[in-house]
């Protein structure tokens, strides 16, 4: 398994690498990668708030704030206060977004059409399902990452006690 696991990370440099992550500026533009990202996820929503980007890009809601600012002030994307909570700003793209958003698909487009002339298409629906399944898997094992599943312990009785107390008293199960 050990070797599988490095072929299969070596496997994901190369494409990161392929694909110029590693380069300071991204999407044949002048922006940073994670900015092509946001542009993207707010195109595809037409408009989204900065805790449901945030969750789509796994960064940081401090981080993704910045982020949104930054492409507020290059007249990307347009913030409004959300009408049912005043407190949430939600970001939408501007004509220059839109445009900025579209060269982005389309050099996008372009290169994975230019690699996939070399495949069959079989091996594109392989290659489909089989990242679609590890991008899940990713997911998954981060988010479980936070999280320790363990046999329940005699020490654990007075916390479970106080769960079990006051979930009975909110729905009115007291005695």
């Amino acid at each position: 398994m050990s070797q599988t696991v490095r072929d299969l990370r070596h496997a994901t440099r190369c494409i990161l690498r392929e694909l110029n992550v590693l380069e300071d500026k991204q999407c044949a533009t002048d922006l940073a990668l994670r900015e092509c990202h946001a542009l993207l996820e707010i195109g595809n929503a037409g408009q989204l708030g900065v805790n449901q980007l945030a969750e789509l890009l796994v960064l940081e809601k401090s981080t993704v704030s910045r982020l949104v600012t930054g492409l507020e002030d290059k007249g990307m994307v347009i913030c409004e206060s959300d009408p049912r909570d005043r407190r949430t700003r939600r970001a939408s793209l501007t004509a220059d977004g839109v445009e900025k958003l579209s060269g982005i698909h389309a050099m996008a487009d372009n290169q994975t059409i230019q690699a996939l002339a070399y495949c069959s298409d079989e091996e594109v629906a392989q290659m489909l399902a089989a990242q679609q399944r590890y991008a899940s898997a990713l997911a998954y094992a981060r988010m479980n990452s936070a999280h320790k599943i363990r046999p329940i312990r005699e020490d654990d009785d007075p916390a479970i006690a106080s769960i079990i107390r006051t979930v009975m008293t909110e729905f009115g199960a007291v005695g």
